[in-house]
């Protein structure tokens, strides 16, 4: 597992005498976690399919020349859950019933040193990090010294792994958006 880099007891001695290593072990092991991939990606991550490790699509994600300048994702019922709006001015984003339309780069936030991005979602913040070959998420100021997702690109694949907890409070779509906006190639600040 790697490390939160935000937890602020550790990382800056603040508060209590919690230290790394002194945490409480986790609830889950990287074995726990559910293994997307980005599959037939044509031409790239904005027109591909969301499946589950045994290949169950989640989403399908779509850039179509008939609706030029949005992105949806939809269930594999056909139910559209999130839009991204590209325009002139800056990308849009929208979860049906989970985020109200807002500019991509309030929802994707560049740090003030522009090492990382800050998710906001659910009146919480995430951390997008890049670790080694990977991008890591992690809860902003949580005691937790684990990610709750980590994307992976290997020899032209896209993985994403996603943690039981982020499944089990409803992340999934806005890790999936910010792994979009992120690999998009398309700027969004």
């Amino acid at each position: 597992m790697s490390t939160n880099p935000f937890f602020s007891a550790w990382a800056y001695g603040a508060g209590s005498s919690s230290v790394f290593g002194a945490l409480p072990a986790s609830e889950f092991t990287t074995a726990d976690f559910q293994m997307y991939y980005f599959t037939t990606m044509n031409p790239s991550i904005l027109s591909c399919t969301l499946t589950k490790s045994n290949g169950q699509p989640q989403y399908y994600i779509t850039t179509d020349s008939w609706l030029p300048g949005y992105t949806q994702f939809k269930s594999v019922e056909g139910q559209s859950m999130v839009l991204i709006e590209w325009n002139s001015r800056a990308a849009e984003v929208e979860i049906r019933g989970a985020l109200r339309k807002q500019y991509a780069s309030d929802f994707l936030q560049l740090s003030r040193d522009r090492r990382f991005r800050i998710m906001t979602f659910g009146g919480e913040q995430y951390a997008w990090v890049a670790r080694d070959t990977t991008i890591c998420m992690y809860k902003v100021n949580s005691s937790s010294a684990n990610f709750l997702a980590r994307l992976c690109k290997e020899q032209g694949i896209i993985r994403l792994e996603v943690s039981p907890i982020a499944i089990q409070t409803g992340l999934l779509p806005a890790i999936v958006l910010a792994v979009v906006l992120l690999q998009a190639g398309r700027r969004i600040d």
